[in-house]
């Protein structure tokens, strides 16, 4: 067992030794709202798309044969219109690209993995679950420094604690970013 992550840990060290580094700050908007719900105390609400914002850092690094892995690290907005459920989350998505490089931009495909806390909320603290895990899919081009992306990401976990009182389900969110990467 040793061997194989002392294997895995120097081909990783190897692929990053070559990776182009690339950082930057990254704004967007968010578009969310909550699915599979259950409404105890709402018998009349139904949840809406809300537009709020996410805006952080971001280390894009370019690896051979058109793949990059792109970690970061953002204040996320997230709401959905019924009884106030706004909340900001910290997140940490990890983007894993797949796209070929044209000289002049780089279309590519991207799946991330991610994980957050939160981090304010107008939400009953006993009653939400602070931490965040899901999995967006997305894509993106990357035009001389800019990148323009575009993902839909799902939470896998209830954003509350199970509760004969309050309604529960998931975030779904559709989010457009813009990063200038230095």
């Amino acid at each position: 067992m040793k061997r194989i992550i002392v294997i895995a840990a120097a081909m990783l060290f190897c692929l990053c030794a070559k990776a182009q580094l690339h950082f930057g700050p990254v704004v967007g908007m968010t578009s969310s709202t909550i699915t599979n719900i259950r409404e105890v105390t709402l018998e009349d609400a139904k949840p809406k798309n809300a537009t709020r914002y996410h805006a952080g850092v971001t280390m894009q690094a370019r690896l051979p044969h058109g793949f990059a892995i792109q970690p970061s690290l953002m204040y996320h907005c997230k709401d959905a219109k019924v009884e106030n459920l706004t909340t900001g989350y910290l997140e940490m998505p990890v983007g894993i690209q797949w796209g070929p490089d044209l000289i002049l931009f780089r279309p590519y495909l991207e799946v991330a993995p991610m994980v957050g806390v939160a981090v304010n909320s107008k939400i009953d603290k006993e009653m939400l679950n602070r931490l965040e895990y899901g999995v967006g899919v997305g894509g993106g081009l990357d035009v001389w420094k800019l990148q323009i992306s575009a993902r839909y990401n799902w939470d896998l976990n209830q954003y509350m604690k199970a509760s004969e009182t309050a309604p529960s389900g998931s975030y779904r969110c559709v989010t457009l970013s813009l990063a200038f990467l230095f």
